[in-house]
């Protein structure tokens, strides 16, 4: 049953590692910023599945407590995960559920549509909105037929059909609240067609302008003289006579232009993101805009290249995200491979951080190989109790038979660095299957004979004052238990027992104890301090 402990306290490179008869491995090492691959990321859920992805996030409270909505297109196609409804799921740190009976599309072969693309919460309630056409009534005991649906916590409720021209709409691509200085609404945004943005007050639809953009992202940003709505469209529209290039922004009463000329044309790629930062007081507006892959920023009135993928064979970035990792709010980028500034060609990293000056490789930079293409579709921050951590949604391909690559569906989190001391290498799976192919729930180790959870390992106390105590529940009832530390991290986690462990290096035991019901703390009021037993 393995746990890992890291610390963020560089002056204590120490592991430490608690094993039970049947093991349950821990370790508390220095946080490194350019983290190596499986270090600070635990992969949550894990779905195989024909065809399809993670594709959007979003935490609602809907009076049970806040949780992390999962909506894609994925299904519990061998009968096994009774928490999976049909295209999505929820997450509340610890275990996942149902979301009424699910939502999908009709006709199977529109697989492509078959997906939530967007949540978003308004006046209380999850809307869900994408290419799914069908969701579940309790009340008729029947699939009924919406493509814009209301979570109201117990069941699915349709949205009123639009009566206002959205012409040729596949799928609802994005939404978001604003307030125009007439009241919060809610703002869709589809694609394919000529389509319009549209809003919804809550009981009325309305046309925003009369642009036909095609907004596939919202994002709100202060250019300095109030918030404006910006879109970032598939189509290269015209406003009031001025190509738009793909960006426009809406002040309440109509769609503008007002940072012209743009360095990009929208219509380039499908892959497009928006994002609003502030950084040294100054906003920026960051734009991501596809072939090749760029990001692009604009502050104090002029637009600048931050990022371009030019020199690799297939260069993928697919999202961009503001988040704060414990050292400041920055951009993150995502994708299958980024090739950062300086690094050589033919490497690249899949996570990648700008602080407003320069880029950092989250993880190490990787050799580009085809059997582990990644693809990220949906970004969201999600605090369950430890700190907001930064979730990835999409699919990973894994080499499969005769040359084929089936796509997994994954959830990875990222802890970042907010907080002194982290759980990582659990046996929950999210770094290596524990013995017999068995796994425990998330941030458990493997299972034991006292429960298939999984024991868990905690941390409490400060490193650099030496107040560390750790204490490990839902171990077997009277098994003994051994602390012992080490001075390097595996990535790579081996067989330890019946469990996995990442606890690697110069081992030293630090002290054993009986477990007490299945409890153990170390150390105990009045004894040596962690410190101490390994001077």
């Amino acid at each position: 049953m393995t746990h890992t402990i890291r610390s963020a306290d560089r002056l204590s490179p120490i592991a430490l590692a608690l094993l039970g008869l049947l093991v349950m491995g821990g370790a508390l090492a220095a946080q490194d910023r350019a983290l190596a691959p499986g270090l600070g990321f635990t992969r949550d859920f894990e779905v195989q599945w024909p065809v399809g992805d993670v594709s959007v996030m979003c935490q609602h409270d809907d009076g049970t407590g806040p949780q992390l909505y999962v909506g894609g297109q994925f299904y519990d196609v061998n009968g096994q995960l009774q928490f999976m409804s049909r295209n999505i799921a929820r997450w509340d740190g610890r275990v996942w559920s149902r979301v009424g009976g699910g939502l999908y599309w009709e006709a199977p072969e529109w697989y492509d549509f078959t997906m939530i693309r967007s949540m978003c919460v308004f006046q209380g309630l999850l809307y869900i909105a994408g290419g799914f056409n069908r969701y579940w009534s309790p009340q008729q005991q029947a699939w009924l037929s919406s493509d814009k649906v209301i979570w109201n916590g117990s069941y699915f409720e349709n949205i009123p059909s639009n009566p206002v021209q959205w012409d040729n709409v596949v799928r609802v691509e994005d939404m978001i609240v604003f307030d125009d200085g007439t009241g919060e609404q809610l703002y869709f945004g589809g694609i394919t067609g000529n389509s319009y943005a549209m809003r919804w007050n809550g009981s009325a639809w309305s046309r925003v302008g009369n642009v036909q953009l095609s907004p596939s992202r919202f994002c709100i940003h202060d250019l300095g003289q109030g918030p404006l709505l910006f879109a970032l469209g598939w189509t290269n529209f015209s406003v009031n006579g001025q190509s738009a290039q793909g960006l426009a922004a809406w002040n309440g009463t109509d769609w503008t232009v007002p940072v012209h000329p743009l360095p990009f044309n929208g219509t380039t790629s499908p892959e497009q993101d928006l994002v609003s930062i502030t950084e040294d007081g100054r906003p920026s507006l960051y734009v991501y805009a596809g072939g090749p892959p760029r990001i692009w920023r604009y502050r104090d009135g002029a637009w600048s290249l931050i990022l371009s993928v030019v020199h690799t064979s297939n260069p993928m970035l697919e999202r961009i995200m503001a988040y704060d990792d414990g050292n400041g709010r920055a951009l993150f980028a995502i994708g299958e491979r980024i090739t950062l500034p300086g690094q050589p060609a033919g490497q690249y990293v899949r996570f990648a951080r700008f602080d407003g000056h320069a880029w950092t490789a989250v993880g190490t930079p990787l050799p580009q190989d085809p059997s582990t293409a990644q693809s990220v579709t949906g970004v969201a921050t999600f605090d369950f109790g430890e700190g907001p951590d930064l979730y990835i949604g999409g699919y990973v391909l894994h080499p499969g038979t005769q040359g084929l690559h089936a796509p997994w569906q994954v959830m990875a989190r990222y802890r970042g660095a907010h907080r002194e001391i982290s759980a990582v290498c659990g046996g929950d799976g999210s770094l290596a299957r524990c013995p017999c192919d068995t796994r425990g729930i998330v941030g458990h180790g493997c299972p034991n004979s006292a429960t298939a959870h999984g024991a868990r390992l905690e941390a409490q106390g400060v490193p650099r004052a030496d107040t560390l105590t750790f204490a490990a529940r839902d171990l077997p009832p009277s098994t003994l238990a051994l602390l012992f530390q080490g001075d390097a991290y595996a990535y790579s986690p081996v067989f330890a027992g019946d469990g996995v462990s990442c606890t690697s290096g110069t081992l030293l035991r630090v002290g054993t104890r009986q477990a007490q019901g299945g409890v153990v703390q170390i150390p105990l009021a009045g004894e040596p301090s962690i410190g101490a037993r390994v001077r």
